[in-house]
């Protein structure tokens, strides 16, 4: 896909400009692609039918927004946090959210723990 955009772009540019500038966009098409192809309504080994299908037909159901969520889910580190954190602040009467962090190892520590996702099933990670 990136060639053929760039194909298209290189030949209604001067030679001049043959460098590949991606949209916003496109950045994160990578990262989503690997992503798709490791949920359970593609990807192979003992998954069942019914599970492949049900996978398939709540992927197909969903919104682009929770699509991201569902293929990059968010990380909330529990075990740092703040105590004006899941309390309603003073002033506006909202509920202080926790931050949420980078779903990468590099960023976890050793012995903490992490609250995974953000619908159904939630998850907590721990590492010793």
């Amino acid at each position: 896909m990136i060639s053929q955009y760039l194909y298209q772009c290189s030949t209604k540019a001067p030679h001049y400009l043959y460098q590949l500038i991606l949209p916003e966009s496109f950045k994160l098409l990578p990262l989503f692609g690997v992503s798709i192809l490791k949920t359970q309504a593609l990807k192979g080994g003992q998954v069942s039918s019914d599970t492949r299908a049900l996978h398939y037909h709540r992927i197909l159901s969903m919104s682009p927004s929770s699509m991201m969520t569902y293929l990059y889910p968010r990380i909330t580190a529990i075990h740092d946090l703040s105590p004006e954190a899941a309390l309603p602040d003073p002033s506006t009467g909202r509920l202080v959210l926790p931050a949420y962090m980078a779903a990468t190892y590099v960023r976890m520590e050793a012995n903490g723990a992490y609250l995974l996702g953000e619908s159904h099933p939630l998850l907590i990670v721990t590492f010793f």
